[in-house]
């Protein structure tokens, strides 16, 4: 497996830039994720190569960065923590929702309790919208 110039470029974005200016970069961000399928969707323990060993590292410092904006205090980093979670689900599939219990107690607390059905459903829409773009 080959290491895509996307992971990188993805994790260096997302520690590098401020979290106010990340959600102008959703549709970049979101179109680095979608061509990081291999990686994401690769079991953790099939690492037999340097590239599996240095995707992997990439790939969990991409879940802590997402974990880390999804509890954030800025509501910039939850609506990019939201949206690009959704998105790494989709692409990595059953490796990453096996390991997601976090992000959906953050995603529910990001949303609020009440109104979960209203808030979930606009924010789906929101995140599609998006994605379409």
């Amino acid at each position: 497996m080959s290491l895509p110039s996307e992971l990188r470029v993805l994790c260096f974005q997302m520690s590098s830039i401020a979290v106010s200016d990340l959600p102008r970069l959703v549709p970049t961000l979101l179109r680095h994720v979608l061509r990081c399928q291999i990686p994401l969707s690769s079991p953790a323990g099939s690492a037999g190569k340097a590239d599996a060993s240095a995707s992997a590292v990439l790939v969990h410092k991409l879940k802590t960065q997402l974990s880390t904006l999804l509890n954030g205090k800025s509501s910039e980093g939850r609506f990019v923590a939201v949206v690009l979670i959704k998105a790494v689900v989709e692409v990595g599939g059953w490796e990453v929702l096996q390991g997601s219990e976090h992000w959906v107690r953050g995603l529910l607390a990001a949303l609020g309790v009440r109104n979960i059905i209203d808030r979930l459903a606009f924010e789906l829409h929101m995140t599609d919208a998006l994605i379409e773009a």
